[in-house]
């Protein structure tokens, strides 16, 4: 009995130091990816060569981020590395652009601003941004949007039309929280509800 003891606390202290082992390597990584962003939807010409693809890309990524965020962004001087996640795709989907900028500061300008590409009616309207998370941050993201679903399914009177659930925080600690929809979009909805 004392030898099957011992070896079961032998065991709690390796899955312990395992556990920590993994904490911490995912702290570097989140730490690695604080200042990337992806980008979704960015055109790419899948007929010019990579060099003219990446010019095209960082040609995009400057002027996007100064007319759309008001942020003066140098592909040069203020993004360490910008590259497209995958292959090449054969058929009409367009890769994902990572981007990383060497001052957190900038990213966290475009961040904090994303409602402005939600009202941009030019060539970036279509273009989704969001943090870069690690595999264990983007499975929480999407626990928390499914509570956030849930909750507004289940959400009744008031909270359903006038109010809507999302996931906040980014990179740090996402969680839940009700916002007031727009004026927009609340009579969007009640048209919509008029129609049928």
């Amino acid at each position: 009995e004392p030898v099957r003891q011992q070896g079961r606390e032998e065991e709690e202290q390796v899955h312990a130091r395992e556990e920590a082992v993994r904490r911490t390597e995912e702290e570097k990584d989140i730490e690695a990816r604080k200042g990337n962003i992806i980008m979704y939807r960015v055109p790419e010409d899948k007929k010019l060569k990579t060099e003219e693809r990446r010019k095209a890309d960082r040609a995009f990524v400057e002027e996007m981020c100064q007319e759309v965020f008001g942020v003066s962004v140098s592909a040069d001087e203020d993004i360490i590395k910008m590259f497209r996640l995958g292959a090449l795709p054969e058929d009409d989907r367009v890769r994902p652009l990572l981007v990383s900028f060497k001052d957190t500061g900038k990213k966290e300008a475009v961040m904090s601003n994303l409602r402005k590409l939600k009202s941009n009616e030019g060539k970036f309207s279509e273009i989704g941004v969001s943090h870069d998370l690690t595999p264990r941050q983007r499975k929480a993201v999407q626990v928390l949007l499914e509570e956030a679903r849930k909750e507004q399914q289940t959400a009744n009177g008031e909270d359903k039309e006038n109010y809507k659930f999302i996931v906040v925080g980014g990179n740090s600690k996402p969680r839940v929280v009700r916002i007031k929809k727009q004026r927009k979009q609340t009579e969007d909805s009640q048209e919509s509800l008029d129609e049928h």
